[in-house]
């Protein structure tokens, strides 16, 4: 009953500002530097406004409205805009936009780019492009897919790689060690 009496007097507005002044009011606080630390979760409105500074990681969950920037990232990490990661990526990973500098192990949902540094283990789905430094796995976008080195599968109208050892499907596939460097609709390497 006093939860009901309290909802009705308290705007979603006013919510919305004080749990946005925290955030704002926990980014600036002085932390210890020389240290990275472990959170269970992450809020962050634009990197650095977030409630744990950027060399933090991340074990839970990692949320965020323009970008988040931690250097480890186990979990569910879901972004409207942007998701960095300084480090290693496992788990579940969703934004417009989506990068990760060390290795990735899991899944990575992109609307407009995912890009991987590091070893890929796992899936990119993405409606424009997804790179990847090489690895293990599916690289699946509307447009564009390119790897290093990749042991799997590419589905988009452009494949690349410098080596795969496994499938591509598409309107342009180049793969240098392929049964040709270039051809039209698949290519392969084994």
């Amino acid at each position: 009953m006093a939860l009901a009496a309290l909802r009705t007097r308290i705007p979603g507005s006013t919510v919305f500002i004080c749990a946005l002044g925290l955030l704002a009011a926990g980014s600036w606080v002085p932390r210890r530097a020389d240290a990275e630390t472990e959170n269970f979760a992450q809020l962050a409105l634009l990197h650095p406004v977030q409630a744990f500074p950027a060399e933090s990681s991340v074990t839970g969950v990692r949320l965020s409205l323009l970008l988040a920037v931690n250097h480890d990232v186990t979990g569910v990490d879901i972004g409207v805009a942007a998701n960095r990661t300084l480090g290693d990526q496992a788990g579940f990973q969703v934004a417009l936009y989506n990068e990760v500098s060390g290795d990735l192990r899991g899944t990575e949902f992109g609307v407009f780019l995912n890009d991987v540094d590091g070893e890929l283990t796992g899936l990119q789905l993405c409606g424009g492009a997804n790179l990847a430094a090489g690895g293990r796995g599916a690289q699946l976008s509307v447009f564009y897919n390119q790897a290093k080195e990749l042991r799997g599968l590419q589905l988009g109208l452009v494949n690349v790689a410098e080596e795969l050892d496994g499938l591509q499907i598409g309107l342009l596939n180049i793969n240098r060690n392929g049964f040709l460097p270039f051809f039209p609709l698949f290519n392969y390497g084994f």
